[in-house]
């Protein structure tokens, strides 16, 4: 039997991961981002902006807020289904539970640390193995990126048929990137020869770490595929309704193509692992998005601090709570 020392060892320790240079790093790089964003504003603007968010219609944000944690009940069922591909099994519960705790751990630290937190939690409640609940998350993150890239590209095709922005043609072409990198690893975890070729570069221990990752990510995606694309469909609904509820909270005419391109293109920001939840990053390329699309500057900057209320903030606010009650939050 383990003691304390060596159990302690083993655990994940989020104030280590949250109070060290990387997270400091991080805190300045999205301050910096944040610090330019709103110098750019006129004065007049950040008043009206106030006037916007005193005169925001508190049902139709509520809805926003409701819609957004919807979207967990999505993400949790396609989680479980991923683990049960891949030969684990979680409840329902479990998988939303799991993917809420991962995601207010990616809002409040650096680096995607959320992702090795639901690996870790999968292990010390369900018993499966690290290598295996990251190889699930992978598989998870490249079905995302498919889905996400797929309706942006078709979406800013829809809008900018005549040519589009700067800002639009380089998330298209990192989505491009991106995506295929992704595809590349899979086939060589796919195919027996590079995936073997690929498992004899790691030593001892670590290949057998591997080996559960590999078959964590190919066996998450081998099969019930029409189930995975519901639960994906289902989600992205949800995070779009969220977005369509903030407009309406703020008497914003955006049409549905527009309000699903800048979901995706959200989604695309926030997935850059420089802070916390794209924090300043997605601030200031979503201004730039919504002034395509006509909006003045201060209701776009309302649009999306309204946003990000639900989907950063409330996140850290709620998350914090659930560690404080959650077993082994440690």
């Amino acid at each position: 039997m383990e003691n304390n020392g060596e159990s302690k060892a083993k655990e994940v320790s989020l104030a280590r991961a949250f109070f060290n240079w990387k997270t400091l790093a991080a805190v300045i790089v999205a301050g910096v981002i944040v610090y330019a964003f709103f110098h750019g504003f006129k004065r007049e603007d950040l008043e009206m902006l106030a006037g916007h968010i005193q005169r925001m219609n508190l049902v139709a944000f509520a809805f926003g807020f409701l819609t957004y944690y919807m979207a967990y009940f999505f993400l949790g069922l396609r989680y479980k289904l991923l683990l049960e591909n891949s030969g684990a099994k979680i409840s329902l519960w479990q998988g939303i539970i799991t993917c809420f705790m991962g995601a207010a751990t990616n809002a409040a630290v650096p680096a995607k640390v959320g992702d090795l937190y639901r690996a870790y939690l999968l292990n010390k409640h369900s018993n499966i193995p690290v290598g295996q609940g990251l190889g699930a998350n992978m598989g998870e993150r490249i079905l995302d990126l498919a889905f996400v890239f797929g309706i942006f590209f078709v979406m800013s095709r829809l809008l900018f048929a005549q040519g589009s922005s700067v800002l639009v043609s380089r998330l298209i072409e990192s989505g491009s990137y991106l995506l295929g990198a992704a595809i590349l690893v899979l086939i060589l975890l796919l195919v027996p020869s590079t995936r073997n070729l690929t498992l004899a570069i790691f030593p001892g221990r670590a290949r057998d770490f591997a080996k559960k990752f590999t078959e964590g990510v190919t066996g998450s995606l081998h099969r019930n595929w029409h189930w995975l694309i519901a639960s994906s469909a289902g989600l992205w609904a949800m995070e779009s309704l969220r977005l369509y509820f903030v407009t309406k909270a703020l008497g914003v005419e955006m049409t549905v193509p527009q309000i699903i391109f800048t979901v995706m293109a959200t989604t695309l920001l926030a997935s850059i692992p420089v802070s916390f939840s794209g924090l300043g990053l997605v601030e200031g390329g979503i201004t730039e998005l919504l002034k395509i699309f006509r909006l003045d500057a201060a209701l776009g900057l309302a649009v999306i601090i309204c946003d990000r209320l639900i989907s950063f903030v409330s996140v850290v606010v709620l998350g914090f709570i659930s560690f404080l009650f959650v077993k082994d939050a440690s």
